[in-house]
C-alpha cells in the first residue's frame, strides 16, 4: 500500500469519528458498539477505496505533513462539510422531498421529522466526505451510468446505513 493510500484511509478514519461524534469513536462509544462501528468503518472505506478504483482517483495533494496538521486540517474539513450540508438541505428541491417522506409517515410511526432530518444530514455528510472529490475530478458521465458504479452505490448506501444505525 503506498504512502498515499495509507494518508488517504488514515485522514478518511478519522474524519468519519469527528463527523459522527466530534471525537475518536473508542472516546464515546462502548467497547462492544465500537468494534461494530470499526467494522462497519472498515466495510465501508473498502468500498469507497472500490469506488476510487472504478473512476481512477488518487489523492495526491495533502494540505498537511504531520498528525497534528492532519487533525487541524479534518476539523476544518468537517466543519466545511456540514456547512455544505446545512446549505444542501435548505434547497427549495430538498425541503420538498423532505417535505414529501415526512408527510408519508403513518399515524403510529415512531419515527421524528427531526430523526429524518438527522438520518439526511448524516448521510449527505458522508458522501461529501467521502465522495464528493472523486466524484467532482474523476466522474465521467458514462462511468456513472453504467451497472457497476450503480452496484458500488448502492452497496455504498448500505454500509453507510449501518454505520450511521450504530451511532444514533
Amino acid at each position: 500500500m503506498s504512502k498515499t493510500t495509507k494518508k488517504l484511509i488514515a485522514e478518511h478514519w478519522l474524519s468519519l469519528d469527528y463527523l459522527l461524534f466530534g471525537n475518536m469513536a473508542n472516546k464515546v462509544l462502548d467497547e462492544d458498539t465500537c468494534k461494530k462501528y470499526t467494522d462497519s468503518k472498515t466495510a465501508l472505506l473498502s468500498n469507497v477505496a472500490d469506488i476510487y478504483k472504478y473512476f481512477g482517483y488518487s489523492k495526491t495533494v495533502f494540505p498537511y505533513n504531520t498528525v497534528e496538521e492532519m487533525f487541524d486540517f479534518i476539523g476544518d474539513r468537517v466543519d466545511l462539510v456540514k456547512e455544505e450540508v446545512a446549505k444542501i438541505i435548505k434547497t427549495p428541491k430538498h425541503i420538498k422531498a423532505l417535505r414529501k417522506e415526512v408527510e408519508s409517515l403513518s399515524e403510529s410511526s415512531d419515527i421524528t421529522v427531526q430523526s429524518i432530518i438527522s438520518d439526511k444530514f448524516r448521510n449527505y455528510s458522508l458522501d461529501q466526505l467521502l465522495l464528493r472529490d472523486c466524484l467532482d475530478e474523476c466522474a465521467d458521465p458514462e462511468k456513472l451510468e453504467k451497472y457497476n458504479f450503480k452496484i458500488l452505490i448502492d452497496a455504498h448506501k448500505i454500509l453507510r446505513s449501518e454505520l450511521i444505525d450504530l451511532v444514533k
